[in-house]
């Protein structure tokens, strides 16, 4: 009994431990996020319109990454299960 509340004592500390580090990563995270929106909302407010011609094109470019591979295997770990391999 004394071995199982030492070992639940021990877990805790550690879970705790790593919640701390967790929450200042999101902390930390969602600042730099309020930062970039701000600074980006003042640069749309300094550089002018683009050109229909340039948005259009870069409107037709393909997204860098697709991220639709993900979807599956995100909902499958959110729902207990567990994916043998990554999609790629």
């Amino acid at each position: 009994m004394v071995l199982k509340r030492a070992l639940a004592r021990l877990m805790a500390w550690y879970v705790e431990d790593v919640v701390e580090h967790v929450q200042a990563f999101t902390v930390a995270s969602a600042q730099a996020q309020r930062a970039l929106a701000s600074r980006l909302e003042e640069l749309e407010a300094v550089v002018p319109a683009l050109d229909p011609q340039l948005r259009a094109e870069l409107d037709a470019l393909a997204p860098v990454a697709d991220l639709k591979v993900w979807i599956s295997p995100i909902v499958t770990a959110l729902a207990g299960g567990v994916r043998s391999s990554p999609p790629w």
